[in-house]
This record gives structure tokens, sequence and C-alpha cells, in this order.
């Protein structure tokens, strides 16, 4: 996904070469709207039952691997990131889940102020509806990307 992102920086002139992660995360949101509409209409409402309802035991093995196994991070850094992500995932999830085109518009309006929070792009949500236009383009093969992107996490995860 990538080598999408850096499609999508060289075709618009509303990103810069430094912005190849803001790049990967409007790719990543294009494809979830082309799946949405063409292959399931429901994936916001699923992405939002998934977050709600996370085992607790999937945060014990997080503890447990990333914690104590690894000593990679502390508890409580852990708890704070994991609370933060699950806020992030629930309000993605309910923009995903409203009607076409409403969703659009909220993913890009959320999507405007993760530019500004997380990657120091001002960008507005206008803006930001045409970068997803373009990124929902070059996406058209989105099926061959997922497929990748699942290739890459298996070898890795098989190494």
């Amino acid at each position: 996904m990538i080598g999408k992102a850096l499609e999508l920086i060289d075709e618009t002139d509303l990103l810069n070469p430094e912005d190849v992660l803001f790049a990967h995360y409007a790719i990543e949101v294009a494809i979830d709207l082309l799946l949405k509409k063409n292959d399931d209409p429901k994936l916001g409402g699923k992405l939002l039952l998934s977050n709600l309802l996370r085992s607790w035991q999937d945060r014990h093995v997080l503890v447990k691997v990333l914690v104590w196994k690894h000593r990679r991070t502390d508890w409580l850094t852990l708890a704070t990131a994991e609370l933060a992500f699950r806020n992030l995932v629930g309000r993605y999830a309910m923009a995903l889940a409203l009607p076409s085109p409403k969703d659009e518009q909220a993913v890009a309006e959320l999507g405007a102020q993760l530019a500004k929070e997380m990657y120091g792009i001002d960008i507005t949500s206008g803006e930001l509806l045409t970068i997803l236009e373009r990124a929902k383009e070059l996406c058209w093969d989105y099926e061959e990307v997922i497929d990748l992107a699942i290739e890459q996490i298996t070898n890795r995860i098989s190494k």
C-alpha cells in the first residue's frame, strides 16, 4: 500500500513527499469506502461492533507479550494507547457506518482532524474528499492490494 500512497502523492498537489504516512492512511480509507460500496455495506457497523465487543483476553495477550515477556512498554502506556486506539476506531467506524455520501463526508472530517493532530498536516475536509476520490481511483484493484497486504502479514508472522 505504500506504493499506492506514493502514487497518490505524485498525483495530487495537496500532499508533499514527506506526507507518505498520511497518504497511506488515505489509501486505507479509500479501500474501506470501496469495500463498503462494492462488497459489504455493513462494514462500518461490523467494525464498530468488533471494537465495542473486543475481548478482554485480547488485551491480556497484549500485556503478556508487550509488557511482561518482551518489555517493549509499560502497562500504563499500553492501557493509554489501547484506550486512544479504541476511541479512534470507534469514531472511524461510526463515520463509516453512515449512509453514502454522509459516510465519506464524516470520514473526511475525521481525517482532517487526524491530519493536523497526528501528522501535522493542515488540510480541510473538502481537500481530503478530493484526495480520497483520487485514492479510490488508484485503488480500483483493491482486492489485489488486500491480498498482497494479507500475504505480507502472513509472511511476517511465519518468520
